[in-house]
């Protein structure tokens, strides 16, 4: 699915990966998991402080084009985003509130078979609940 899809993306170039920060988890590379809440969160501020931290993920995309824009795109495979569209309605809106940068946003849903895609699931969790027992993180 989207592991699968991101991988192919960034080989054949183009396209920028956030960057894992401090005690994250290797898989926030492929997925930042901004726009999905934390277990128990009663609720996330989606402004523009918030989304300028979201934004430091991917800021080594532009600093080869010395840039705020690039023509690198920024990759946030994180399934559950499709979820929250208010939330990236939201996020987007703070930052630019004129729209012109929601303009230049792609966005690319896959589908999948239910079955497969619950096993996919299953395998994600596990592997977290042996990482996080192996090294003692989330």
């Amino acid at each position: 699915g989207t592991t699968s899809l991101a991988m192919w993306l960034k080989q054949v170039g183009g396209v920028c990966m956030s960057e894992v920060q401090p005690g994250e988890p290797s898989y926030y590379e492929k997925e930042a998991h901004y726009f999905s809440p934390d277990p128990g969160e009663e609720k996330h501020i989606y402004d523009f402080d918030h989304a300028k931290m979201y934004a430091r993920r991917f800021a080594h995309c532009c600093a080869e084009q010395n840039t705020a824009f690039s023509d690198v795109l920024a990759l946030d495979a994180t399934p559950s985003t499709v979820l929250f569209p208010k939330r990236v309605r939201s996020t987007f809106d703070s930052v630019d509130p004129t729209g012109e940068l929601a303009k230049r946003v792609k966005f690319i849903i896959t589908l999948r078979e239910p079955i497969s895609r619950e096993l996919s699931f299953y395998n994600h969790y596990a592997f977290n609940c042996r990482e996080y027992l192996q090294y003692g993180r989330k």
